[in-house]
């Protein structure tokens, strides 16, 4: 047996998923602040209708995305956004504790769950990116 088929004969650690994840979710983001910043043409912070038309994939879930309901998409919003369609493996879009991947999320995953159904919806998810 070769040391590649030794290798790959291994399963990968929790520990080492959950850092390749969060670089691909890193790898994601960053081309998205960059086209996130040259569509926000008032440079306020948030995306409104006729901006959001320069990001298609917001635009095509403006509604969905503007959680408060002002007209907006803020850069926050979107990125729960995102966050969840990445890490909802069963895309109920809602996170169970095992599909969370942040550490610091997962170890507060009770504190966030306000209702205490064992998931943390959108709102809930907001809420925790604000702490």
């Amino acid at each position: 047996m070769s040391v590649i088929e030794k290798n790959t004969a291994r399963p990968i650690p929790s520990k080492v998923k959950a850092v390749l994840a969060l670089i691909v979710l890193l790898m994601l983001m960053v081309p998205w602040a960059m086209d996130f910043r040259r569509a926000d043409r008032d440079n306020d912070g948030a995306l409104d209708i006729n901006e959001a038309r320069l990001r298609p994939e917001v635009y095509k879930k403006f509604e969905l995305m503007d959680r408060n309901n002002d007209g907006l998409v803020h850069q926050a919003e979107i990125f729960v956004h995102k966050m969840l369609e990445s890490q909802d493996v069963d895309r109920d879009v809602k996170l169970s504790k095992n599909e969370v991947k942040n550490r610091r999320l997962s170890k507060r995953f009770a504190e966030y769950d306000m209702d205490g159904d064992g998931f943390l919806d959108e709102g809930e998810l907001a809420l925790a990116s604000d702490h």
